[in-house]
């Protein structure tokens, strides 16, 4: 982890390798191919090949080793082994230059002592901004660079279009060659991320007026910190950010970790990053396309009223089942609307969202709804459209037959495009079936501001991203608030509180609690008649985490003697299992309960501390359904949390006190707080939120986390 002046400094220069006036190729013979890569992205500035063994290669003289270079390269492309390359990198940060690609690979991906290897390495680059190891270099068409290793294909020359920072030269070079009508003008390989990051990619090019959008092809994130800084960056600059993030089950994190040495982590962590500081996510490459397709070629969203329009009955049931559970209202026509698309549909037709239109295969000439009547088509459309929604969506395709030829052009796109001209609202064709969209159709549509979307569930995915993208971009006030404060050093040995002194400390961050007393077993059943009966009898001493699974909890206990048995009880217990009982917790039993939820705070090494919230007490165990919200968060951060755990608009409100106090004390203890667990608080009938088991761990004092 970089500290933030050396950050800065390899931020500078990564601006320097992206657009060199000069680059270095450091190798041998394999980097004529690069060479001839370069050359073909049109590149005018020098070119110094570099090996102290040849003359001449791809037509160049050639320098002994960088110390001979004219001056300091502002981009170099290593192709040397892995025993040679941190030396290399020492070399050239001594001579100042700006940055580098690593192409070796068999470092932290591979064992230990490639982990080893990989920490030499980055200590070696000091200010130099570096891509890899293992990394496949990186294109920049807008300033006809490329350190590229292979002549795979003639790089194109754009004046905007979005970049794409991938972990794996793999999925990077299928970008190279997108047959999607996704316009790629910067494509970088991280590789292992040893030096620069997403994080820096993000700063770097949030800062390009000529990106439209961002996507992600991840398997770590580098610095959670830096990264979460970074996007917010990029959202306040209303740059979209799309990622794809692997590792979100237990088979796919084992491969990133294989894969590129990434730290996978808990899927929920990345969820609530991602949310945090407005990146999409998405699950596939195809969504990941479609996404970033919906950000640039079209207006952005202004709401999630979607009207959806097809001429299958078929493909309408598909629309409605794909925007189920999103971010998109699909909201069903005005009257006055209905009345007007009645007159004009066939009678057999139904005014519906989605709205499958019956056009007829013919009635040109006439006031008929027909396929081959343009005049008909845009007014049925116009009309559609035209009731207030934010997105209109086309589903029509055109199917390419074996022999490689196109269904006829029909009206149908044209007719669309003349509908929604104008209109300032979002605009989508989509195919059903991925194929049925080509290249001729895309780029009509993208010239007249409408997205071409391939595939139905992508395309909603997409909608839904972009809806989901433009709320968040609305809600930022202050991006700095959305950074992440450096984790927390937290060392490795931990004591638990005894629930006494857990309930004292977090009341005095205003969490409710039920009346209870902590006595020694013989006095329970005083405790009992002091708190009033029922209570529950808990152990207090020691301290036991989950109490219900060992015995060390009596519920509804109903009078002060069945208190003093119920501890007494509890003690021959734990005598038996070589322990001795010192003190009971004699609590009120909470009356008239409706809901239990946990809320908890847990800490990750790498992301810092979490709120969790979720339905409690027996089904927290089986239920899958926790939100969890990074810690330190705003109110309106922790209630949309809640709002999605609770279900409900009235239980929220009840149980948001309690959980602001859970934050509150989170954030006084953030140096030393490694958990904390309240299960159940139950949300009784009168409206109170109440806490009934605390459970909170601390650092110990004196212990050191390895």
């Amino acid at each position: 982890m970089a500290d933030p002046e050396r950050r800065a400094r390899r931020r500078a220069n990564l601006r320097r390798l992206l657009c060199p006036r000069h680059v270095a190729f450091i190798g041998g013979r394999a980097m004529e191919e690069g060479i001839e890569m370069l050359r073909m992205a049109g590149f005018e500035g020098e070119i110094w090949p570099v090996n102290p063994k040849y003359d001449r290669l791809a037509g160049l003289p050639v320098h002994a080793c960088p110390a001979a270079l004219p001056e300091a390269p502002d981009a170099a492309f290593l192709h040397v082994p892995r025993a040679l390359t941190a030396g290399v990198l020492e070399e050239l940060a001594d001579l100042g230059a700006g940055g580098a690609v690593c192409f070796a690979a068999g470092y932290a991906e591979t064992s230990a002592e490639g982990r080893k290897s990989q920490e030499e390495l980055a200590s070696a680059a000091g200010d130099l901004a570096v891509f890899g190891p293992n990394s496949n270099g990186f294109l920049n068409c807008f300033d006809r660079t490329a350190l590229w290793p292979v002549t795979d294909h003639r790089p194109r020359r754009l004046e905007k279009g979005v970049a794409v920072v991938s972990s794996s030269g793999g999925v990077l070079f299928n970008y190279s060659v997108s047959q999607r009508s996704l316009e790629a003008g910067v494509l970088i390989g991280l590789g292992n991320q040893a030096v620069c990051d997403f994080s820096d990619c993000l700063d770097v090019l949030a800062d390009d007026p000529r990106i439209t959008a961002i996507g992600l092809f991840m398997e770590d994130f580098g610095d959670i910190p830096a990264f979460s800084a970074a996007a917010a960056k990029a959202l306040s600059r209303k740059v979209p950010v799309v990622a794809m993030k692997t590792g979100a089950s237990e088979q796919g994190a084992m491969v990133a970790r294989t894969h590129s040495g990434a730290l996978a982590c808990d899927d929920r962590w990345a969820d609530a990053l991602f949310e945090r500081c407005g990146v999409i996510r998405v699950r596939s490459l195809p969504e990941l396309d479609e996404t970033l397709k919906m950000m640039t070629a079209t207006p952005l969203p202004k709401g999630p009223r979607l009207a959806v329009l097809t001429n299958s009955g078929g493909e309408k049931a598909m629309a409605a089942d794909a925007a189920a559970g999103l971010a998109i209202d699909l909201v069903q026509p005005s009257p006055e609307t209905r009345a007007r698309l009645a007159a004009v549909i066939p009678d057999f037709a139904v005014v519906s969202n989605p709205f499958d239109y019956n056009a007829y295969y013919s009635g040109s000439g006439r006031d008929i709804l027909a396929e081959d009547n343009p005049r008909m088509l845009e007014l049925c459309f116009r009309t559609m459209v035209d009731d207030g929604y934010d997105i209109a969506m086309m589903l029509m395709g055109r199917r390419t037959h074996p022999d490689g030829t196109l269904d006829p052009p029909g009206h149908t796109t044209k007719c669309w495009i003349a509908a929604n001209r104008e209109s300032g609202r979002a605009i989508v064709q989509c195919s059903t079936m991925p194929e049925h969209l080509p290249e001729d159709m895309r780029r009509e549509l993208i010239d007249h501001g409408v997205a071409p979307l391939q595939g139905l569930k992508e395309a909603m995915t997409a909608i839904d991203g972009a809806v989901r993208w433009g709320r968040m971009r609305a809600a930022v006030q202050d991006p700095r608030t959305m950074a992440l404060p450096p984790v927390p050093p937290l060392r490795a040995g931990t004591i638990l509180l005894d629930e006494g002194a857990a309930r004292e400390a977090l009341a005095a961050a205003g969490l409710p609690a039920a009346r209870h007393e902590v006595v020694a077993p013989a006095g329970a059943g005083d405790a009992a008649r002091r708190v009033g009966c029922p209570v529950a009898v808990k152990a207090a001493l020691p301290v036991v985490p989950h109490k219900a699974q060992c015995s060390a909890v009596t519920l509804g206990v109903a009078s002060p003697e069945a208190a003093v048995e119920a501890a007494a009880l509890m003690a021959v217990r734990f005598e038996e299992a070589g322990s001795r009982l010192e003190a009971v917790m004699v609590e009120a039993m909470v009356a008239d309960p409706l809901h239990e939820f946990i809320v908890g705070v847990s800490f990750d090494g790498r992301f810092g501390h979490a709120l969790l919230f979720g339905r409690g007490g027996s089904n927290v165990e089986r239920d899958d359904d926790v939100a969890l919200c990074l810690l330190p968060a705003s109110r309106s951060d922790l209630e949309r949390t809640v709002r999605r755990g609770a279900r409900d608009d009235t239980v929220t409100k009840r149980v948001m006190p309690a959980v602001e106090a859970v934050a509150r004390y989170a954030g006084a203890h953030r140096e030393s707080l490694v958990s904390l667990d309240i299960n159940p608080l139950i949300v009784t009938a009168g409206g109170d939120a109440v806490a009934v088991d605390v459970v909170v761990e601390f650092v110990e004092e004196g212990s050191a986390r390895s």
